[in-house]
């Protein structure tokens, strides 16, 4: 069988200092005192034991051997109690103390300019524009200076005079001013870390207010990136104002004259009659248009060639040979005239040949024009009664593109307040995730049970502004009052939702909206809830169709979730509606148009926007503004029908003469050629008739100049002897030919 092992032993005198001294009792019991396990105190009652070389005395025998396990507990327990000495070192005391109080004054002394830079970096960090305080100081106060009673708490007060947002979409603006602004923090809790806004007093608040300079800073100016909901928006609003203008002239388009004449030109013989009616007069132009001119030229050249002997006095005229001379010229002339004439009749004769096809072709035309205006007359009697299709959004569309261009406006500031609220469901005090503790075993040595201290429950978070009341306005047109309360970053700790509530009262309108953001984990309600109504609120709408201005009453309500899908309902009631469009053409359109939206005063519209993700939303508009204006229009169009038609006739009419017109200039400018040429040939015959006369006048005057001449020669009645034989001499001849 195995020998037992004796356990090692170590010598007393390697224990500690403050075990190897002689104690009395009450020493003893002192330095036991100060043990707090109770196993560890047995332990050292065991080995301190009488001196007997020293009575009263306890210690620790130096010659003894003590098993090295209790050796190892005897030194720790030792250590342990040497460790619990208190000792102050003057030096680094003095030196923190002297940091703390150099800290202090700084603090005292540049509190209000520290404060100041601290809250303008925020707010134009936040707002992107220039942040101006007028005067701010920060201070030490109890509550009942503060007028809270029976409140010994001391807090911190902060007092803001002339604070201005500047707005950077417009530097010259304020976003928003504040008059005069109290802020009470708890001190008790501001030691403790936290921030703890007791009261948050906002008088004379006042928006889009002027500045006196530019509230931009060009650190903030680039432009930022937009969201893809706002890409989204932006080409929702421009598919849906595309569509509304479609159905705008979709709507008028059946009764719309240029439309139907469109319509009509399908199975108009205009066109092609006047189109070949010009062709043909355009080639016979270009073939006669120089020949009056060469003729015209040709006989003017013959006519100044004769004037000497059309203009000639042969009255005075004796000398026969000068008679015969004369006679052989207007022979001459007689003969040109002749080559002329003939050249004259080939020309009268083509163009005359040309001018059959002419006519022939303004026939043509003229009994097309006739044709088409029957078949005008015939369409435009089919024209009885207006129809307007029970999908058609013109109203709704154009409200469609308003609705979708503002909350792309605003979904950015949206944005920023959900992420707000978001650090307040985020912070280390909400919806902590619970660890699993590890097991950790029960330690066999336990220490001694300790005094338990019970403090109430902690409610405060590290920031919270339990009550925030502003006020502002002008107190005669303007008046702006509000509050919020609970506003934290650990709402479970707090046990309540953070809830703010505004009402405004301007130029007869009343506004109320409140807002509820419950971040706390254990909570069935919304994360964030809105409600807004407001009465005689002015709405004014300027789109491509139309400009409206109403007096409108509105509720409307948003939620959403933690995951950041939202959703948007409201009603509007918009009354005394006033309507203005620009002209458009066509004219009726815009008459109709015009006065129908002058009937429409009343309308309600239903608002449904829900957003799932920037990919995924819908909005869906529910209201009768269609219907009603359809009905309108419809009334009006089919009390316009005559007045259509007659228009309808009067553009037909104007459309075929616009069509006929050029064929007809081209035929008409043919048949005066066509007249200049025969102006020309019967200016040629005058010619010859005056030569033929001028040679009766002259054989005439040779026949009586031969005559004397005769007579004056063989004597008195030689010359009627000598016809009489002539005469006798051609009726023999005339036997003889017989």
């Amino acid at each position: 069988m195995k020998k037992k092992e004796e356990p090692k032993t170590v010598a007393a005198k390697k224990l500690p200092a403050n075990m190897k001294r002689n104690l009395s009792r009450k020493k003893l019991d002192r330095f036991i005192k100060k043990i707090s396990i109770p196993s560890d105190k047995e332990l050292v009652n065991k080995y301190f034991i009488d001196n007997p070389e020293k009575e009263g005395k306890y210690c620790i025998p130096r010659n003894s051997l003590i098993p090295k396990k209790d050796f190892s507990r005897l030194k720790k327990i030792g250590k342990d109690v040497a460790s619990q000495k208190f000792g102050i070192k003057l030096l680094p005391l003095a030196a923190v103390v002297a940091f703390i109080i150099l800290v202090f004054s700084v603090v005292i002394t540049f509190r209000n300019i520290i404060v100041k830079k601290i809250i303008v970096n925020v707010m134009e960090q936040t707002f992107g524009a220039k942040t101006d305080i007028a005067y701010l100081n920060l201070y030490l106060t109890d509550g009942k200076k503060l007028g809270y009673e029976n409140d010994t708490k001391w807090y911190i007060g902060i007092t803001i005079n002339g604070f201005e947002q500047g707005y950077i979409a417009e530097p010259m603006k304020n976003l928003f001013e504040i008059s005069k602004s109290n802020i009470s923090v708890g001190l008790t809790e501001a030691i403790r870390g936290k921030c703890d806004i007791k009261n948050f007093n906002i008088l004379g608040l006042n928006f889009m207010t002027p500045r006196k300079t530019s509230a931009y800073l060009a650190k903030y100016a680039n432009e930022e990136n937009k969201f893809p909901l706002q890409l989204a928006l932006e080409k929702k609003a421009a598919i849906a104002e595309a569509a509304a203008r479609e159905e705008l002239q979709k709507l008028f388009d059946q009764y719309n004259p240029d439309t139907l004449l469109k319509n009509f030109e399908q199975g108009l013989q205009t066109p092609d009659v006047a189109k070949s009616a010009y062709e043909m007069g355009d080639a016979m132009v270009k073939k006669w248009q120089t020949k009056p001119d060469e003729m015209a030229k040709q006989i003017n050249d013959f006519s100044a060639k004769i004037t000497d002997i059309v203009n000639a006095d042969w009255s005075n005229l004796k000398d026969l040979n000068e008679v015969r001379a004369n006679i052989e010229k207007i022979n001459s002339a007689i003969q040109e005239g002749k080559t002329i004439v003939q050249q004259t009749q080939v020309i009268v004769k083509d163009v005359q040949t040309d001018a059959v096809k002419v006519e022939e072709s303004a026939t043509a035309l003229t009994n097309a024009i006739e044709a088409d205006s029957k078949y005008v007359q015939k369409e435009i009697d089919k024209i009885k009664s207006f129809s307007i299709d029970d999908g058609i959004k013109i109203l709704s569309g154009p409200i469609d593109t308003i609705l979708y261009k503002t909350i792309g406006k605003y979904y950015p500031y949206m944005k920023k307040g959900y992420a707000i609220a978001m650090k307040a469901k985020n912070s280390p005090g909400t919806a902590a995730p619970v660890k699993q503790k590890k097991e950790v075993k029960e330690p066999k040595h336990k220490r001694k049970p300790g005094t338990m201290v019970y403090y109430k429950r902690d409610n405060v978070p590290k920031f919270i502004i339990e009550r925030m009341e502003f006020t502002g306005g002008n107190e005669e047109t303007v008046k702006w009052s509000g509050f919020a309360k609970n506003i934290s970053n650990d709402m479970d700790k707090r046990g309540a939702p953070a809830y703010g509530e505004v009402k405004i009262t301007a130029a007869g309108q009343n506004h109320k909206a409140d807002v509820t953001v419950d971040a706390r984990s254990y909570s069935k309600d919304p994360f964030i809830s809105i409600n807004y109504t407001g009465d005689n609120y002015p709405i004014a709408v300027d789109t491509p169709q139309f400009k409206m201005d109403s007096a409108s009453t509105i509720s409307g309500r948003c939620y959403a979730d933690e995951d950041g899908r939202f959703s948007i309902s409201a009603t509007l009631d918009l009354k005394s509606l006033k309507f203005e469009t620009e002209k458009f053409e066509p004219a009726f359109a815009y008459d109709i148009y015009s006065r129908a939206l002058s009937y429409l005063t009343e309308l309600s519209i239903g608002i449904d926007f829900i957003f799932n993700t920037e990919q995924d939303f819908n909005l869906k508009l529910t209201t009768d503004a269609d219907k009603q204006l359809a009905l309108i229009i419809k009334s009006l169009v089919e009390d316009e029908i005559k007045i259509i038609r007659k228009e309808c006739e009067k553009k037909l009419a104007d459309l075929i003469d616009e069509m006929s017109k050029d064929s007809q200039i081209k035929l008409n400018e043919f048949i005066d050629i066509r007249n200049g040429i025969n102006s020309e040939s019967l200016k040629l015959d005058k010619i010859n008739a005056l030569l033929e006369e001028k040679k009766k006048e002259l054989s005439a005057k040779l026949a009586e100049e031969t005559k004397k001449s005769i007579d004056s020669s063989l004597g008195a009645g030689a010359t009627d002897k000598i016809g009489s034989a002539l005469q006798g001499l051609q009726g023999l001849q005339g036997l003889q030919k017989r």
